[in-house]
């Protein structure tokens, strides 16, 4: 007899393609109302515009953190454990935030300590987190500041 979660990581696995194609479909409509002139003089609408555009990409994140979910638990996927620097993965996404940041009023700014100690995990996971994190803040930034801290504290490294 086969137990009934057996099949879940799978049922996950082929929903979730069909709930992020619906994610992006509902950012890309999102993106393309935002770029019509007419609602530069209707900020409520504006605010509900990018309300919507905002779950969509939450939860095309959580789609994306089920899908993984699934494939570490039937085995298709696992971590790849190392020891590393932050500075290597820094060096690689400083670069690619200006080159987002584009033409818009937004000031990044890096408050990285320098003698930051290796860390044991996952470098690609790593990487995708925090570039995540820093597309987010530019998306939702017009204007203002965004810092990309990085200290040791009580052990760990935090960012």
């Amino acid at each position: 007899m086969i137990k009934k979660d057996a099949y879940k990581p799978n049922l996950f696995l082929k929903t979730s393609d069909n709930l992020t194609v619906i994610a992006q479909s509902i950012i890309a409509l999102s993106e393309s109302l935002l770029k019509e002139k007419s609602l530069n003089n209707n900020l409520g609408r504006r605010r509900q515009i990018l309300m919507l555009k905002e779950s969509a990409l939450n939860m095309r994140e959580l789609v994306a953190d089920i899908q993984e979910l699934s494939l570490l638990e039937t085995g298709e996927k696992s971590y790849q454990l190392e020891h590393f620097h932050l500075h290597e993965i820094f060096k690689v996404i400083v670069p690619l935030v200006y080159g987002i940041i584009g033409d818009k009023a937004i000031k990044f700014n890096l408050a990285i300590q320098d003698d930051l100690p290796m860390v044991y995990a996952d470098r690609r996971k790593i990487r995708e987190v925090v570039m995540n994190f820093l597309e987010n803040a530019v998306c939702f930034t017009d204007l203002g500041n965004i810092t990309l801290k990085a200290s040791t504290e009580q052990n760990m490294v935090k960012i």
